[in-house]
């Protein structure tokens, strides 16, 4: 029985297991949100005080969260499918995908999910 270790030190069992957590714990954000729960785990939001809070619509900020979520899980189980026959240009545009939207729902948690 051989077992690969590779630069980082784990095997890539451990490697698959970790990713298959990080794609059901994001789907599970991304379902918690969808519901309109879960806005204490949204940075910043939580540690608002009241007079802020009422400044945004919880309903639309828990849905752009949402989206956010079901987004990056989409590229993780994409990446995940491609594996090992990636590229390394793929894992770079992987990754900026993956910036481009935490940036997209941070716009648009500023924007669209204030009350007027």
């Amino acid at each position: 029985l051989k077992v690969r270790i590779n630069k980082s030190g784990f095997t890539e069992e451990n490697i698959m297991v970790m990713q298959y957590i990080s794609i059901v714990l994001f789907a599970v954000l991304a379902i918690v949100f969808f519901c309109g729960k879960g806005g204490w785990l949204i940075a910043g939001y939580n540690t608002m005080s009241d007079n802020d809070k009422e400044k945004y619509n919880y309903k639309k900020l828990c849905r752009v969260m949402g989206g956010c979520m079901a987004v990056i899980d989409v590229l993780l189980i994409i990446s995940c499918a491609i594996g090992e026959k990636a590229s390394n240009t793929l894992e770079n545009v992987f990754s900026v995908l993956g910036i481009v939207v935490v940036i997209l729902a941070v716009i648009l948690a500023n924007t669209i999910c204030r009350k007027k």
